[in-house]
């Protein structure tokens, strides 16, 4: 089954998010998910503990890495704008740099940004040569969810997604 990263529901925020990681590590050749909490933490778009800027960073950071809070939601950030295509792996798995279409993101405005997050979404499929998947799947998600809905009189449950369109072997 295909997985697909979720680090919040609000596209306003995911794009506003983004715009702020941009804004502030452009420039720099790579970059990795500590930068990006930094950021997040920096402009109080992230918390942990019940806390915002540094002292949320401070409560949140673990030495065991997976359990760190906010290298985790910078960690699903990252997957969802590697995903969309804003951002790409550079030779070490967790270190990024910005792509064009991620610079193009930037310039949007408020009118035409879930426009173009939609296209971004449209757009995915797997594999792709930026991403791999452990699954054997050959699918373009959001097409197939789409179509799949249409066929359910554009209607379809969250585990009806996860049993048709996201398990498809090839779309």
């Amino acid at each position: 089954m295909i997985r697909f990263p979720n680090p919040g529901s609000d596209i306003d925020s995911f794009l506003a998010i983004f715009k702020q990681i941009f804004t502030h590590l452009d420039g720099t050749e790579n970059f990795n998910l500590d930068q990006i909490s930094e950021v997040l933490v920096k402009k109080n778009l992230a918390s942990s503990s019940g806390f915002i800027g540094q002292k949320a960073l401070e409560l949140s950071t673990r030495e065991d890495r997976s359990r760190d809070p906010l290298f985790n939601q910078s960690k699903m950030y990252a997957e969802l704008y590697r995903h969309l295509g804003w951002i790409n792996t550079s030779d070490k798995k967790l270190e990024f740099f910005f792509t064009e279409l991620g610079e193009y993101a930037c310039l949007t405005n408020a009118h035409n940004a879930k426009t173009f997050l939609k296209e971004c979404l449209i757009g995915i499929s797997y594999p792709n040569v930026n991403i791999s998947v452990k699954s054997e799947n050959i699918i373009r998600p959001f097409p197939t969810i789409l179509k799949t809905m249409h066929k359910l009189d554009n209607c379809i449950s969250r585990d009806e997604i996860i049993l048709g369109p996201l398990s498809l072997k090839n779309d």
